[in-house]
């Protein structure tokens, strides 16, 4: 029998049992994918070229500011960090503040479109991918992708990956 993934998230999320939900997902999301995933990641990159980094939203002072703002000044429907875009409107491009949020994500598609490209297309052609997902919608991903009319790459990572564990445990 396996692990429960969500036992981490649950010691988190019932330490504010009585917050806003957004308050929960940000209290869980600090407390877990924060330190144990984007900080490791920052610090690792960081100190692999002798440079230390100091996020500095993460100030204590300024993470209980945060913490203790109404939900709607954090997020404004599907607008997020509304508080802070507003805050910065003078002094920054409202192109700058209106567009979306670019992350720093392994370079999946130029892995599959040079040497992981017969490794994904392998996984991704096998007779149980082509049962569970239209062979033709596959085949224009990497169409697409190759002839690069579409980054199609963290689709056709994620189903890399499924191909292979399907692969090693089917």
């Amino acid at each position: 029998m396996g692990t429960d993934p969500f036992r981490a998230f649950e010691k988190h999320l019932s330490a504010v049992p009585d917050a806003h939900y957004l308050d929960q997902a940000m209290y869980v999301d600090i407390k877990t994918w924060l330190v144990d995933d984007i900080l490791v990641k920052v610090d690792q990159a960081s100190m692999a070229h002798g440079l230390e980094a100091r996020p500095p939203f993460l100030d204590p002072r300024l993470v209980e500011l945060a913490a203790s703002l109404p939900p709607g000044l954090k997020m404004k429907g599907l607008r997020q960090k509304y508080l802070l875009k507003q805050s910065q409107a003078k002094h920054l491009p409202g192109a700058l503040l209106a567009r979306k949020k670019q992350g720093f994500n392994a370079p999946v598609s130029h892995w599959l479109n040079g040497p992981l490209e017969e490794l994904g297309r392998a996984a991704t052609s096998t007779q149980r991918m082509r049962e569970w997902f239209d062979a033709a919608a596959l085949d224009r991903l990497w169409a697409d992708h190759r002839a690069r009319r579409r980054d199609h790459g963290l689709a056709l990572f994620g189903l890399t990956c499924l191909g292979l564990w399907w692969e090693a445990h089917g």
